[in-house]
């Protein structure tokens, strides 16, 4: 792992991406979501995570071609699931208006009508 990747701001490796985009079967892969939430689960012991929320999608080849299984796991208070994820859907928005307020600062060119306010 990079330098730049240990910021945590999300882990850009395109050559690993494709790799694990791989498909796999549906077997396979609920194998591998097996073994991954039993190891989730052991890590949030180790580092004393008292809540922790995973999503995680894996590509899978089937009768009918290629899909998407897409699976969660919450360790903690269940009362805090949902609350959770709500948080870091608000997050992963407020950073996606951030991003496209960065780019229109970047390419003046670029017209676009009711960015101006996003901060």
């Amino acid at each position: 792992m990079s330098k730049e990747q240990k910021q945590f701001d999300g882990i850009n490796d395109p050559a690993n991406y494709r790799r694990l985009s791989e498909p796999m079967s549906q077997a396979k892969a609920e194998e591998a979501l097996g073994a991954f939430f039993e190891e989730f689960y052991e890590l949030r012991n180790k580092h004393g995570i008292v809540d922790a929320y995973v999503i995680a999608k894996i590509i899978v080849e089937g009768d009918r071609g290629e899909g998407e299984v897409l699976s969660a796991m919450h360790c903690g208070n269940q009362l805090s699931r949902e609350s959770m994820c709500a948080w870091a859907f608000g997050m992963e928005q407020s950073q996606r208006k951030q991003r496209i307020a960065e780019l229109l600062v970047q390419h003046p060119s670029v017209k676009a009508t009711g960015f101006a306010e996003i901060k």
